[in-house]
């Protein structure tokens, strides 16, 4: 079973991406999944990306019911017969497998019909020399997966109510065993994004040391950049420049054309382009956050305008595009798989020693550095309510939204576990002063 994303290529949808879940078998689109995901979730103007994820999830739930013989649609839909609280308990327990770790353990096996990844031939190596991977997955797609699989066979259970036929089953009972089934999986639910650190905030932004420690490294003329051409560092340099000093997601970075620059101002926009019909990859760069104007600085245009008159305009693949990062050989649009393959390149370096933030640094991780290092030098100059609304314009984020907390969450614990340094030892010094009076 596999998931894959066709392009709309004619017609008023033209551009528009469509995922589905395959059968490996003949390779053909499985009928209730696709039904759902194109009748409950694309109905929503829910982004491409979401649906690959949901039908991801769908792919992990027929994955274990097939490793413990249990045929979903036959039992649902004919027999009125929905999950028991053992097989919810079975089912969470998968969800917190890899998919991988999952096919393996039952009679499922992998899908020949994919084909492997094309790997660069250091990075081989440097795979090669990793440990093997976890076969548990962390506990936001434990998450993800199982609200996407609770909402699935909520769906396929609703379906059985108005079909089984009474002799089978009556109405009240699939109606109870459908809200048990619910709150049986609404268990799991709850419990998968509760680790022994629930409450805290796994991501962060880097230190100011390393900030700068990954910078001087990617520099184009650093003596050990890990990219061996001349395009690749200075591409990989501007790409993560633009990620960091914007605060920008990955994919609104590899969304943004030539034409989104005005140099003379020296600003740049962002736009939302779902479903772009100039964009020709399969897994499309979409901006989720909102539209906004940003000011890109001296250096950072002076980058970009070199970038794209010196290196960008060299290759012909170029021309048929407007985007500004675009693959090496080719000048086409690069791809969010290369854009990760850029910070996997840097977390593998074997030759220099990494603190270990920046073995997890990920484009993502710049965006929390952005917003730590503002609130950071922002907040005692400016009010709060300012304060969060430039993070919030800055980031393309709602105007009621509680992402500011999250995001600068190194910036406000240093400040709180200062303020309590302070406290403390205020206290420390009154209470030895009073014994050394007393004494």
């Amino acid at each position: 079973m596999r998931v894959k994303v066709f392009v709309q290529e004619g017609g008023g949808n033209a551009g528009e991406r469509v995922p589905m879940l395959l059968s490996k078998k003949n390779n053909l689109p499985l009928f209730y999944p696709n039904v759902y995901v194109t009748t409950m979730l694309r109905t929503t103007n829910a982004q491409s990306a979401t649906l690959e994820v949901n039908l991801y999830s769908l792919k992990h739930l027929y994955a274990w019911a097939r490793n413990n013989q249990i045929d979903l649609e036959a039992r649902f839909l004919e027999k009125g017969e929905f999950l028991n609280e053992e097989e919810a308990e079975s089912l969470r327990a998968a969800v917190k497998l890899r998919h991988k770790a999952l096919v393996d353990q039952g009679i499922d096996i992998p899908d020949p019909i994919q084909k492997s990844r094309r790997v660069q031939p250091q990075v081989r190596k440097r795979r090669a020399a990793k440990k093997s991977p976890s076969l548990y997955r962390s506990s936001k797609s434990c998450t993800t997966t199982l609200s996407d699989i609770r909402g699935y066979l909520d769906w396929l259970a609703g379906k059985a109510v108005g079909r089984v036929p009474a002799a089978v089953r009556s109405v009240e009972n699939l109606k109870k065993d459908r809200s048990e089934m619910k709150e049986w999986l609404k268990i799991g639910l709850n419990k998968a994004n509760k680790g022994r650190n629930s409450g805290t905030q796994t991501n962060e932004g880097l230190s100011r040391e390393d900030d700068d420690r990954l910078f001087a490294l990617v520099h184009p003329d650093a003596p050990d950049n890990p990219f061996s051409h001349g395009y690749a560092k200075f591409r990989n340099y501007v790409f993560m420049k633009v990620c960091r000093d914007l605060a920008l997601r990955k994919s609104e970075a590899l969304g943004f054309y030539v034409d989104d620059i005005d140099f003379d101002e020296g600003t740049i926009t962002v736009y939302r382009r779902p479903d772009n019909r100039e964009d020709k990859r399969t897994n499309e760069p979409n901006a989720k956050t909102l539209d906004r104007e940003l000011i890109l600085g001296d250096d950072l245009c002076r980058l970009l305008k070199k970038y794209i008159t010196e290196y960008r305009e060299k290759y012909d693949g170029c021309k048929e595009h407007n985007f500004i990062f675009v693959a090496e050989g080719t000048g086409k649009a690069l791809s969010k798989s290369s854009a990760n393959q850029i910070f996997e390149t840097i977390r593998n370096i074997t030759n220099l020693k990494l603190s270990d933030a920046l073995r997890k640094v990920t484009a993502h991780i710049l965006r929390f550095t952005w917003c730590d290092r503002y609130y950071d030098e922002n907040v005692e100059v400016l009010g709060k309510s300012d304060l969060i609304s430039d993070m919030i314009y800055q980031c393309g984020w709602a105007k009621n939204t509680k992402m500011v907390e999250k995001y600068a969450n190194r910036a406000i614990d240093s400040r709180a576990r200062r303020r309590v340094y302070d406290y403390q030892e205020r206290v420390f010094a009154r209470k030895g002063g009073n014994d050394a009076q007393q004494n």
